[in-house]
């Protein structure tokens, strides 16, 4: 019997070397994918850009056909692939270190190929012309000036040219079929990683870009006649996505709302889509977090966040930026970068936060016999020891608090506790409070004769007898005046010499720098 091989399901049989026609749009909509929507395999075609922009151009139409924004499809997929790459590009400034962009312009590139000595290379030029001549009216081909390619420069690289994405003349956006779903521990937005299988729609998104979105829409001449597949997807995204204060303030946009965002630079060019500039995020962001220090004598204007050096399910109930922080993170025990200049672990975002090291000092000096002092000295919470200890604070603390707050409790427990675990083995532990009700709890271990290593949240415990040599007591009327400057003498080596900073009302002994050996008294 014979076989009629037919695409789609139509009643044209044709028999033998019969007439056929075209296919038309109905024809091709009945079409059938063997693997339907699946994402277990990505739609491929003619491995080229092109080809790529038009399947991505058909996956915002199939979710808008769809109705659901939030779908699992690989229409949904390619969107969300798409969005990452859109948001990569709003975020560059604080991603430097992980990405690049490759700027190819469109006339000096062509020229290049169809000028070259190489019939190859001459050939890829007017293959090239011919393709963005004949599909310039369907791609907006005619407008575009260059193609801006992002380059993956991270430490999950796996080949020296990890094309991601680029900007589309007919799309805004597209991301590369091959799959960067390992990208996704390294680049994130909130709670959202790029390139993973947990798609996220633009409301899904962080807010400052979902807004910036609707911004760039209404700042484009004729957004909806060039981009109509992306502009249908936007306008369900405001029907169906968006919550009533969400969408008050995409009804408040003008045509000037996007000047409010920065211009991309990528020296010299300044990053566009079809001649309309493209803009980064704001970098001076507010933040309301529930790391933020709970200091009562610190004026900062901005005041620093204080992060969790240990993964695990113990903070997740507090707000970090835009969402709450995960299992998974962590800031690290030591960060060289001025406290204003950091960037917000996984966030990304420029802003100040604190860790361990910044409080703790990596040197822990204990003393056999302090008694003389008990009633000028405080050295923390220290349980059945016949030993003191000088503590390990360093000026950052007094920055934030008083020395009646440090001897006193925070969450019920001592803010400064010293405990040891074996003769040579003693650790700090320092509980910061936070705006979210709750502390912060720092730990260091400090090992007799030990590596310093702050990196590594490891430091040093040495035993020393000390004769010291210090301005008489004066009482002040605010503790804050009362500093207190002395030179140590070690009657050991000079390599162990160290200033401390005394500070009254009840004074604390903190270790600063080393000093050089004075030869007289102490």
């Amino acid at each position: 019997m014979a076989k009629v091989f037919r695409l789609y399901n139509g009643n044209n049989n044709i028999q033998h070397w019969g007439s056929s026609v075209s296919y038309g749009s109905n024809a091709i909509g009945q079409i059938e994918d063997p693997n339907a929507a699946s994402v277990k395999k990505e739609i491929t075609s003619i491995p080229s850009p092109f080809a790529r922009i038009d399947l991505v151009k058909n996956a915002y139409t199939e979710v808008v056909k769809s109705g659901e924004l939030h779908g699992d499809t690989i229409f949904h997929k390619m969107v969300s692939d798409s969005l990452d790459v859109a948001q990569i590009f709003f975020n560059l400034p604080k991603l430097s270190d992980k990405v690049k962009v490759i700027v190819w312009n469109v006339r000096q590139e062509l020229d290049i190929l169809e000028q070259s000595d190489s019939d190859g290379q001459r050939r890829v030029g007017n293959t090239l012309d011919m393709f963005l001549s004949q599909d310039k009216a369907a791609y907006n081909f005619d407008r575009m000036n260059s193609v801006y390619l992002l380059h993956y420069v991270g430490r999950m690289r796996q080949t020296q040219l990890d094309i991601i994405g680029a900007t589309s003349p007919a799309t805004l956006f597209f991301s590369s079929a091959n799959d960067f779903s390992y990208l996704s521990e390294d680049i994130r937005f909130g709670k959202d990683k790029v390139f993973d299988n947990q798609f996220a729609s633009l409301d899904q998104r962080e807010e400052q870009f979902m807004i910036f979105y609707f911004a760039y829409r209404k700042a484009y001449p004729n957004f909806a006649r060039l981009f109509p597949e992306v502009n249908e997807y936007m306008d369900l995204v405001y029907r169906a996505g968006l919550t009533p204060d969400q969408k008050d303030k995409v009804d408040t946009l003008t045509i000037n709302s996007v000047n409010d965002y920065p211009e991309l630079i990528v020296n010299p060019n300044k990053v566009e889509i079809n001649g309309v500039l493209y803009r980064h995020c704001l970098e001076n962001v507010q933040v309301t977090s529930g790391f933020e220090i709970k200091s009562s004598i610190a004026q900062d204007e901005k005041k620093p966040l204080v992060l969790p050096v240990e993964n695990g399910s113990i903070y997740t109930n507090v707000i970090y930026i835009s969402d709450y922080w995960e299992n998974t993170n962590k800031a690290p025990y030591f960060d060289p970068k001025p406290i204003d200049e950091r960037r917000l672990p996984k966030a990304n975002d420029k802003y100040p936060y604190l860790t361990v090291s910044d409080f703790l000092e990596d040197v822990l000096i204990r003393v056999p016999n302090i008694n003389t002092m008990d009633d000028a000295f405080y050295g923390g919470f220290i349980k059945d020891s016949s030993y003191r200890y000088l503590l390990p604070l360093k000026d950052t603390f007094f920055h934030y608090f008083t020395t009646q707050e440090l001897q006193g409790k925070v969450g019920g427990q001592p803010m400064i506790e010293i405990r040891e675990s074996f003769a040579d083995n003693v650790k700090v532990t320092l509980r910061i409070p936070i705006q979210g009700k709750r502390f912060i709890e720092y730990t260091r271990q400090y090992i007799e004769n030990g590596e310093i290593r702050p990196e590594q949240n490891k430091g040093m415990l040495i035993e020393r007898s000390f004769s010291v040599g210090l301005l008489s007591n004066i009482q002040y009327d605010n503790a804050k005046d009362a500093y207190y400057r002395a030179y140590i003498m070690s009657e050991f080596e000079d390599k162990n010499n160290y200033k401390l900073a005394f500070r009254k009302g009840q004074s604390t002994i903190s270790i600063a720098d080393p000093v050089v050996r004075n030869d007289g008294d102490s």
